[in-house]
């Protein structure tokens, strides 16, 4: 071989070199990820648009009842049967936390139906003096009047009565 063409022969050879070591070391590392900051948001400069996605991160809706605090001791009080009727539904926290959706309807012939978790349920009632007993074959519970005014769903199931307040549908 003649000497002239070993120096372009060994710059060939370290090229090649350059390149396998370029290609393994491109192909075992991992793929760069950008990180992008998450952008907070100030609610007072929020439009229209902006109100359904600020729903969807906050939690819940800020409507709360003491009657529904944890250890709440929850005085009823006697009230009509009548006082008892009409449509009934969760607006708090607690109720939207515990069950999505509570909605009622007590009617003045002793039966009631409604929805609670989307489930659809009706029954009888019985008049208890100061609650109502809300028969159903997978839920009972009942409906009382507290001493602050507000009626209350009372989940009796468990050992610790759970309370939910009810307000009327406008």
């Amino acid at each position: 071989m003649k000497k002239k063409h070993i120096p372009i022969l060994l710059i060939a050879l370290a090229l090649i070199a350059v390149l396998g070591a370029w290609i393994v070391a491109n192909h075992n590392s991992e793929p760069e990820t950008e990180i992008v900051a998450e952008e907070e948001v100030n609610p007072d400069d929020l439009t229209d648009s902006d109100d359904f996605e600020l729903e969807e991160r906050e939690e819940g809706n800020g409507i709360v009842f003491e009657e529904e605090s944890d250890g709440a001791v929850v005085e009823t009080v006697e009230k009509e049967a009548s006082d008892f009727f009409g449509e009934w539904e969760a607006t708090s926290d607690q109720g939207l936390y515990l069950y999505g959706s509570v909605d009622i309807t007590v009617k003045e012939d002793g039966t009631w139906e409604g929805a609670i978790t989307g489930e659809p349920l009706n029954g009888t009632w019985e008049d208890k003096g100061d609650h109502l007993h809300m028969n159903n074959d997978l839920f009972s519970f009942d409906l009382a009047f507290s001493s602050g005014g507000n009626l209350v769903m009372i989940d009796t199931d468990s050992e610790d009565p759970i309370y939910t307040v009810l307000t009327k549908k406008q």
